[in-house]
């Protein structure tokens, strides 16, 4: 059996000490108030512009479930 991962408070104080390598954030806003990451590169998918996003280094657009393909 292998050991659990981190929970998402855990996750962000390892991402502002700087202990972790790389953050997914997918349609949350977490970082709004942890301030700024030291050495974590961090990709966010959203609909928009949070705060998360603003200090990412990669954003990806994200659909929302209202949005179609014209046919």
């Amino acid at each position: 059996m292998t050991a659990p991962g981190k929970t998402v408070q855990q996750m962000i104080e390892a991402a502002t000490g700087g202990s972790l390598g790389a953050l997914l954030v997918m349609g949350a806003n977490p970082l709004a108030k942890a301030g700024a990451l030291k050495g974590t590169f961090l990709i966010v998918q959203d609909l928009f512009l949070t705060e998360t996003a603003a200090l990412a280094d990669v954003v990806l657009p994200a659909a929302s479930l209202y949005e179609s393909r014209a046919r």
